[in-house]
């Protein structure tokens, strides 16, 4: 799917929607780089709910104060976790429930490279 960084929010899920329809069977896995999700998170629910099977988050800048009730998605596993800190880094990655998934904790990075093996 093209860059859509430029849309509107309403644009993009309508893109989204289309994208999904034109898909029907195969699975959409999409990458967001989303700079704090803080207070982003409710926007980003509502473009992928029905659009994304996989969704993973970079940049989510939270650590171990944010509970991770506070970022479930209806429809979604609860999702794998890496936190950094509020200056950067962070992932999340979201999993439509009815796919089987698992985090594969025995494979790992250097401590120079950010990253959940699932």
């Amino acid at each position: 799917m093209p860059n859509q960084s430029n849309s509107n929010p309403n644009q993009l899920s309508e893109n989204l929607r289309t994208y999904r329809i034109n898909n029907i069977g195969k699975i959409i896995i999409a990458t967001l780089n989303i700079n704090s999700i803080r207070n982003k998170f409710e926007e980003l629910k509502t473009l992928i709910s029905g659009n994304i099977d996989v969704l993973i988050v970079t940049e989510t800048k939270l650590d171990e104060s944010f509970p991770i009730g506070q970022f479930v998605i209806d429809g979604f596993s609860i999702p794998f976790r890496l936190n950094r800190n509020r200056w950067g880094g962070g992932i999340l990655i979201y999993v439509r429930e009815d796919l089987p998934s698992k985090e594969l904790s025995k494979h790992t990075f250097n401590d120079d490279i950010e990253g959940i093996f699932f």
